[in-house]
């Protein structure tokens, strides 16, 4: 176990490159969006809270003067180590998913309405994992030798954001379509 030191070095290192990159990819996220006739818009923190990543929503999703959006579908990962791949104790591998603020009284009323048609319709249907935090999120896992091409790694990466947005906006719509105060 000599080399352990050596190797938790590497591993930091690698988990704090994945951590960055994964924070710059809203520009990526948009351009993506934009290329295909999606209608969002990108921030990286929902209101009051601290900044995460890449959080994809609607102009209605978020309250007038607010810093940021009540709910919106983001990147999330761990903060401790992250990595892409599984592989060693204590490594986070990156999830995507539906996030509210819960430093707003509207986001916390758009997570108790999102949240039971989020569980109906993407928990066991589209394997998604219900939160505590996050209202449903899924693991993303890429491939072993994903640090080959790391352009298309991102690309790959803003492509489940996408695909998270096209399964969970219109839950996301829904349950703020129920709300009786929006």
């Amino acid at each position: 176990m000599r080399n352990q030191p050596l190797l938790s070095r590497a591993n930091q290192k690698v988990s704090e490159a994945v951590d960055e990159e994964l924070r710059r990819l809203g520009g990526q996220v948009q351009e993506s969006a934009s290329s295909v006739g999606l209608d969002l818009l990108v921030v990286d923190h929902v209101a009051g809270e601290t900044w995460q990543g890449p959080m994809l929503y609607r102009a209605g999703w978020m309250t007038p003067g607010a810093d940021g959006p009540d709910v919106a579908i983001a990147i999330g990962w761990d903060g401790r180590k992250v990595q892409p791949t599984r592989g060693w104790p204590g490594v986070s591998l990156p999830y995507v998913g539906v996030v509210a603020s819960h430093a707003s009284q509207r986001g916390q009323r758009i997570e108790d309405a999102v949240r039971p048609i989020a569980k109906s319709t993407l928990v066991a249907p589209k394997a998604y994992l219900s939160g505590s935090h996050w209202i449903v999120y899924r693991f993303i896992e890429a491939s072993h030798d994903w640090h080959s091409d790391l352009p298309a790694w991102r690309a790959w990466v803003v492509q489940q954001l996408i695909k998270t947005w096209q399964e969970c906006a219109p839950v996301i719509e829904e349950g703020i379509a129920s709300l009786t105060e929006p």
